[in-house]
């Protein structure tokens, strides 16, 4: 119904999405967004980890600190 590649609008100052439903579709994608691909579906876990009040992260937050 929406084609092989769909734009989802951003929401309240989020940015927009793309959406495939191609699978030949993802390497194009993934190879076109460089070394180091924005990927921001972790801000809710990283916020997550942040902020548990008993410290269980401590400095580290995963196989990605940064």
């Amino acid at each position: 119904r929406l084609g092989d590649i769909y734009r989802l609008p951003g929401v309240i100052g989020q940015p927009d999405s793309v959406v495939l439903f191609n699978v030949d579709d993802f390497e194009k994608v993934y190879r076109t967004e460089g070394m180091w691909p924005s990927r921001p579906g972790t801000d809710a876990v990283r916020y997550y980890r942040q902020n548990r009040k008993d410290g269980f992260f401590k400095e580290t937050m995963g196989l990605n600190d940064k």
